[in-house]
């Protein structure tokens, strides 16, 4: 990718606690985090992740 940048797509099957999740963000040092699937996309922003944290709406892209 441009820059050097890595892409790496990690799925926790829906079923991952909010503390997991932010685990795998930290071991990773995920610099962007798109939650897909969620019921509550918003709770993102209060886990204090160092990554930015974008919600996309059903059917929008986001390119790199």
């Amino acid at each position: 990718m441009a820059g050097g940048s890595r892409l790496i797509h990690l799925y926790t099957s829906g079923h991952a606690t909010a503390e997991d999740i932010k685990k795998v963000c930290e071991i990773t040092q995920a610099k962007t985090i798109i939650p897909i699937h969620g019921e509550k996309p918003k709770v993102f922003d209060r886990l204090g992740l160092s990554g930015e944290v974008r919600i996309l709406r059903d059917g929008e892209a986001w390119t790199l």
